[in-house]
């Protein structure tokens, strides 16, 4: 006998150790002979048969240990039985898209996925390639996202991604081969149902299927699967022992649809009656009681309609059909000031049959959405709601608003200055594979009923919270003027006639006439009519708020305050503020910017040959004095990579002095692996170079007499010359002051060369700067909550008294009268 290599525990936890066990036991069960190892206890019992003799001998275990499979995660996921080629068409052209800007609040994630992926060999970086295409990210309903197509940067996919068009119907044909034969089993997609006549018959059909997923490397997601379930809803139909029916969400939408309040909504009501009306008998003998309602000049709903009312509702449900997958499938969608509507239907003999019906009421944010957003959210909703019929296969997609039909094309890119509401839900929709077709409204009754009369419900969706979580609207701010927040821009924007205009039409809608037939002064923003969109009562043009008149002169000021060039005011402008013929606007204040023009730089005479850019922030650093210069000496240093600057203002020059600062910078960003400078005694001598050699630095020189190439170096010199004295005669700061301005200033604008911030490159993020207060924060939305609540708290009141008013008093002691 042998000591134990494991230990036991009962069905309390405690622990039973063996006393022994013998190895290569021989065992025989139906002429079956095993080998097996035989544990021995010092407890008194009947024997017990463990799964390991079980699974040896042929029988099936009591329980299966499904973790091996779902939970332990022991294969990579990675399906190992064929690989996928994308053909392309012999005619095809690369095409290269720039990346869009991705909101803030994503960033971080987006950061980790792709770190995942890289990680985990499912994306693969390269250095350049001939096709492009923007970052598509999905928020999940655990918060985490995913990410669909390329992404911002180049990667080279090594699985099929999300978002590819034939990748649906590829997966559906491998994942039918690995799952063929097994009874009880179906798969679409990877929704998969595995059925049995009882447990046995469960378990084995399930150990099948999860044998051949590890077998082909796939693997599930155990918070995705349910097991043992008596009932299941699957592809629109609610699966019960031997029986078949339909999901009662296909008719909810009709069942729980609310009673008429007046004529108009009884007539919408009949309208969607009679479109399928055709389907059922007695059409006119069942809703007479209704006509007689609708054609009365008072509003009565008396009982007979009620009758009539619940009897028709019955009809319809009758007219929906099973869905069949062989057959076209269209989604028409609509939206209303009340709810958001949509129907799937198929094409039959007798006309289009429904499949199913959905509706939802608006929430209290969606009500004050723009009508193109609440048309849009109506898509999102249909395409949520009945993604199992859509995903995987080709659809028609139908809408009454035909901006939309050009914003959600696939065939069309998304507009970069669409609002970035609709830009989250392009995002989703690149998932699917549709065509989109514009209809009228009077041929939109059915999706239009339903979004005018919604079930009293409001459907959780995840795909149309998740927009609500960020907000581009921004604010200017300044310190030495008025202070211009978004409550100052909607102000403005009230009083000013031409925008007050623009902002009827973009909650209205804009009236269907051409671009000369609007006057001068409306057509910039009639151009960009299907880009403009309300926050907070201010207009937004995409990301960047619509400055009234009044307020643009302010705005100028603050985006020159460090007198940086036309280009990179620009860039800045680009990111946060727009208005007709803003770019002339910034070239003339930069071209006749007096300090500008006194501390302007003599044009360079010769072309430099640069210094290769590093892989990363804070390898190779440039450094160099400048001064005296306004009575100040200054040590500048600048990052290769990033460009971000650090600037110390020197007592003395000395090599001590010099190191007291390089020390200084080590500590709060790190050691560098290069250093570039001139040939200064301060950086020859040996006290310096023995700093460097203990610290493992590089040191490099620039050639003699031959400054600029230590360029990185020499160029920030000039520019901060340049910029320091403009800011202290402009601003009449002293030099401390001058330089915590250029800083701030040059490490939160793009750069020229690396087209983004020193800030995002060094750090991974942008830094808060002033004109970010054009951003509402948290705060705001809670004060106003908060303004709210108080405004509707019943009870509440205000009195104001003046001395000499008579008033009542409640006197609260015993015995005395109540008032007095």
């Amino acid at each position: 006998m042998y000591e134990p290599d494991i230990e036991f525990r009962n069905h309390d936890n405690t622990v039973n150790k063996p006393a022994g066990m013998f190895k290569g036991v021989t065992v025989s069960l139906n002429n079956k002979i095993i080998k097996a190892d035989l544990y021995v206890t010092e407890s008194s019992g009947p024997p017990i048969i463990g799964r390991a003799w079980l699974k040896a001998l042929g029988l099936w275990p009591l329980f299966k240990d499904l973790d091996l499979h779902i939970v332990k995660n022991k294969i990579d996921g990675s399906f190992n039985r064929a690989k996928i080629r994308l053909e392309l068409k012999d005619d095809a052209k690369p095409i290269y898209e720039l990346a869009r800007s991705v909101p803030f609040a994503l960033k971080d994630k987006i950061e980790k996925e792709l770190d995942r992926l890289v990680e985990e060999k499912i994306l693969e970086p390269v250095e350049m390639s001939e096709w492009a295409t923007p970052i598509v990210p999905i928020l999940k309903p655990n918060g985490d996202v995913r990410l669909c197509g390329a992404f911002n940067g180049l990667f080279k996919c090594l699985y099929m991604m999300y978002g590819i068009s034939s990748g649906p119907g590829y997966f559906q044909k491998q994942i039918e081969e690995v799952l063929k034969n097994i009874n009880g089993v179906a798969v679409v997609a990877d929704d998969v149902v595995v059925t049995g006549s009882d447990d046995e018959e469960h378990l084995r059909n399930l150990d099948i299927v999860l044998t051949r997923l590890e077998e082909c490397g796939l693997k599930g997601r155990v918070n995705k699967c349910e097991f043992f379930k008596d009932e299941v809803n699957y592809l629109g139909y609610k699966l019960r022992d031997d029986t078949i029916t339909i999901n009662e969400e296909k008719y909810r939408a009709i069942v729980d649809m609310k009673e008429p309040e007046n004529h108009k909504e009884l007539q919408l009501l009949l309208g969607k009656i009679n479109y399928y009306g055709r389907l059922f008998k007695d059409r006119a003998k069942i809703l007479a009681p209704l006509y007689n309602c609708s054609n009365s000049r008072i509003f009565e709903w008396d009982q007979n309609c009620k009758e009539a009312f619940e009897r028709a509702k019955i009809e319809l449900k009758s007219v929906l059909v099973n869905y069949n997958p062989s057959l076209p499938l269209k989604l028409t969608c609509d939206a209303s000031p009340k709810g958001l509507g949509a129907y799937i239907s198929q094409p039959y003999e007798d006309g289009d049959r429904p499949v199913a019906f959905a509706s939802t009421r608006l929430t209290a944010a969606q009500e004050n959405y723009s009508q193109i957003d609440k048309e849009a959210a109506a898509i999102i909703f249909g395409v949520t709601k009945f993604y199992d019929y859509l995903f995987g296969r080709k659809f028609l997609l139908k809408t009454d608003n035909k901006p939309l039909s050009r914003i959600f094309s696939p065939e069309k890119g998304i507009p970069k200055m669409a609002t970035s509401r609709l830009q989250n839900w392009s995002y989703f929709l690149s998932a699917f594979d549709y065509e989109i077709e514009y209809i009228s409204t009077r041929d939109n009754i059915v999706a239009d009923t339903l979004s005018r009369l919604p079930i009293n419900y409001v459907e959780s969706n995840d795909v149309l919270e998740t927009e609500g979580r960020f907000t581009y609207l921004h604010y200017v701010y300044s310190t030495n003027i008025t202070c211009l927040n978004f409550k100052a821009v909607a102000r403005e924007t009230a009083k000013n006639e031409t925008l007050s205009i623009v902002k009827r039409m973009v909650i209205e809608g804009w009236p269907d006439c051409s671009l000369k037939s609007w006057p001068n002064e409306l057509q910039p923003y009639a151009l960009r009519k299907d880009e403009i969109h309300v926050e907070k009562e201010c207009l937004m043009w995409g990301q960047r708020v619509i400055v009234p008149p009044k307020l643009r002169e302010k705005v100028i000021e603050k985006l020159h305050e460090s007198h940086f060039g036309i280009v990179k005011m620009k860039s800045l402008a680009r990111s946060v503020v727009w208005w007709p013929n803003i770019d002339k606007n910034l070239e003339d204040k930069s071209k006749y910017c007096k300090w500008c023009v006194e501390s302007k730089d003599n044009p360079i005479r010769m072309e430099l040959t640069p210094w290769p850019w590093p892989s990363q922030p804070w390898q190779r650093l440039h450094a160099d004095f400048a001064g005296p210069y306004l009575g100040q000496t200054y040590l500048l240093v600048i990052d290769a990579y990033s460009k971000w600057p650090e600037i110390f203002i020197m007592k003395n020059i000395s090599a001590e002095a010099t190191i007291e600062k390089f020390r200084e910078m080590f500590t709060t960003h790190g050691l560098p692996n290069h250093i570039v400078t001139d040939s200064g005694t301060q950086f020859t001598s040996d006290e310096y170079k023995k700093f460097l050699k203990q610290l493992g630095i590089k040191q490099d020189f620039s050639a003699p007499k031959h400054p600029a190439t230590n360029g990185a170096a020499e160029n920030l010199v000039k520019t901060f010359k340049r910029k320091l004295k403009a800011i202290v005669q402009s601003s009449k700061v002293d030099v401390k002051i001058a330089i915590q301005m250029f800083l701030f200033s040059y490490r939160t604008t793009k750069h020229a060369t690396t087209n983004e911030t020193p800030a995002n490159l060094l750090f991974k993020r942008e830094l808060k700067t002033p004109l970010l207060l054009l951003r509402p924060e948290t705060r705001y939305h809670v004060e106003s909550k908060q303004y709210m609540q108080k405004k509707h708290f019943k009870g509440s009141r205000k009195e104001n008294f003046e001395e000499g008013d008579v008033i009542m008093a409640k006197d609260f002691r015993k015995h005395h009268p109540e008032m007095s």
